[in-house]
């Protein structure tokens, strides 16, 4: 939803003589009142001003240049970002710095090829210990309280970033984060504690100044604007970050699921456990093990799509008030793109049920309504024509097995949420993505999660009863699976199911060799500190309501057991 606002550029002689840094000066408007977003008391930048100013807490020397770094750090760009060894070692910081920057290329797959900076595959590196750190000030805590209860979902506030793995210890100025989710936001805090468990989300690229920002930040240095623009973490401008919502003791079962997407044949973004902390006023919080997960925005498709297919529409697919993302001709009207409405000091959000991500100003939405449409004509005879024509095939094949094989009640199978679509720029064909799997392997949690009664161990692999949806009325999976027509298409998908559970997936002994690095790495690092509001749970395989369907969770083992006999039994 964020806009870029157009960059004031003001030409009086104070900021000439001091135009290292932006400045958020007093305004009368109250829409465009300015906010100080560099309050962090860790700050490795010294405070300068020019000829005539008095230092305050509304100027702040943004760093130009990499005067006062250590001589131990590198300067990873002029605006005060730098890396630095984590250990005595006889390397050298350039040169191993260098080498994340390399690009390293996967085997391309028809339209699929990854092409990750080796940074970031580094970070989502599951056998290595990431350590975060958010330094948040005051100011920003408060703000990020005061966008929960005005319903602000979209602004970001600042914090610094500091990232911790490959010994090494990355630094970073002024990145944007705010809340994420739906039914799982809550306060930032309350009377009882300093923090609440959230998800987040954190952009390296932000600016502070998005039209639903009340208090926008006023930049005067155009150079570090336009580069604050477009700052990546190794390629990539978002990351993710999840709590254990569900408190299941294996950390992991989200992160195996991406993993199974992944490595066949589905396109799911990357995730990695991490140790997810908070700093507040020099004193750091331990919130546990987070689960950091690769966002899936326009750099997402630049890494995981040749190249003569990228620039295509995305569009998140999601179950809102607006109806169920069904793929039936009456949610036509149910595209576009989100926006907020401010109405009595709070904001309405208009989420629709296609959410477009990419190419928001531009697109006419031709794709995505020629899909729906032409599926609504096909019978289910037909579809697997249909299917080969206006998508990847073999992708969307594999994300259907791949949902029933994980049981997940709140995918697009299960709720008609929790996916994306992507249609190539080229062909323009469909390209199925799933997101937020936190209900997957039996870890469907307690409050009502668990639908099916046996959180989806021993759904048969053509039931519509997978999840909230109880018996899905969508084309997509009426015309592809449940149709008895469909016998091309469904051979397919049974065969796809045999696959992957001969490669070993549905087995625990795969899902412990996850596991254990887990374990290895983060065991020690589970409990949350004082002051933080929510629980957690140590390390284990196995829940200790083992077989009781009717329980919080399921372990993997029965579920994966149960799963496989379930579909021996009814292919």
């Amino acid at each position: 939803m964020k806009t870029k606002n157009t960059l004031i550029i003001l030409t009086l002689p104070l900021l000439l003589s001091g135009c290292g840094f932006f400045n958020p000066l007093p305004n009368s408007s109250k829409d465009n009142d300015s906010i100080n977003i560099s309050d962090n008391s860790t700050s490795n930048t010294e405070t300068s001003f020019g000829e005539g100013e008095a230092p305050n807490d509304t100027y702040m020397d943004f760093g130009l240049n990499s005067n006062n770094l250590k001589s131990n750090q590198l300067a990873i760009n002029k605006y005060g970002d730098y890396v630095e060894f984590t250990s005595t070692t006889n390397k050298d910081l350039t040169e191993e710095y260098n080498k994340l920057l390399t690009s390293v290329k996967g085997k391309k797959n028809g339209v699929f090829q990854t092409d990750y900076q080796q940074g970031l595959l580094d970070f989502f590196d599951y056998t290595k210990h990431v350590k975060v750190v958010l330094d948040m000030s005051n100011k920003t805590k408060e703000a990020l309280q005061k966008d929960y209860e005005m319903k602000n979902t979209e602004s970001y506030r600042p914090i610094d970033l500091d990232l911790y793995f490959d010994d090494m210890h990355f630094h970073f100025r002024q990145v944007g984060i705010r809340q994420k989710g739906n039914t799982s936001r809550t306060e930032i805090y309350d009377d009882d504690h300093i923090f609440n468990l959230e998800h987040w989300k954190l952009s390296f690229e932000e600016t502070f100044d998005d039209e639903y920002t009340l208090t926008k930040a006023k930049w005067f240095n155009e150079e570090a604007y336009t580069f604050r623009q477009d700052r990546k973490f190794f390629g990539t401008s978002k990351i993710n970050f999840r709590f254990n919502r569900n408190l299941e003791t294996t950390y992991i079962r989200e992160h195996y699921a991406s993993n199974m997407y992944r490595q066949n044949g589905s396109l799911a973004a990357s995730t990695n456990p991490v140790n997810f902390n908070i700093k507040l006023d020099n004193k750091e919080y331990n919130l546990g093990v987070y689960l950091a997960v690769e966002n899936i925005d326009k750099s997402f498709i630049k890494r995981n799509i040749i190249k003569d297919s990228r620039n295509g529409d995305l569009y998140k697919l999601s179950y809102t008030s607006m109806g169920p993302a069904n793929f039936n001709p009456d949610s036509l009207s149910k595209i576009g793109l989100d926006y907020l409405t401010l109405r009595n000091n709070k904001y309405d959000e208009a989420k629709y049920v296609y959410s477009i991500k990419t190419n928001k100003t531009t697109t006419n939405h031709a794709d995505l309504k020629n899909f729906i449409n032409t599926l609504g004509n096909t019978r289910g005879a037909d579809s697997l024509t249909f299917m080969d024509t206006y998508s990847d095939l073999d992708s969307y094949v594999s994300f259907c097995a791949l949902s029933y094989l994980l049981g997940d009640p709140d995918d697009l199978r299960g709720n008609y949420n929790n996916a994306y679509v992507y249609f190539t720029g080229d062909t323009h064909k469909a390209i199925f993505i799933p997101t937020d799997l936190d209900r997957v392997l039996g870890s469907t949690g307690g409050d009502g999660n668990n639908p099916t009664g046996n959180h989806g161990a021993l759904t048969k692999p053509f039931d519509k009863n997978t999840g909230y949806a109880h018996g899905n009325d969508s084309n997509l999976f009426n015309k592809t699976l449940f149709s008895t027509n469909a016998t091309d298409m469904r051979s397919r998908y049974l065969t796809r199911i045999s696959e992957i559970i001969e490669a070993g997936w549905m087995n625990i002994s795969k899902f412990s060799e996850y596991f254990n690095y887990s374990n290895t790495n983060y065991k020690d690092e589970v409990k949350i500190s004082n002051g933080i509001g929510g629980s957690y749970v140590s390390f284990s395989v196995s829940e200790s309501n083992k077989d009781l369907y009717n329980s919080e969770n399921l372990d993997v083992k029965t579920f994966m057991e149960n799963k496989v006999n379930t579909f021996n039994n009814n292919k």
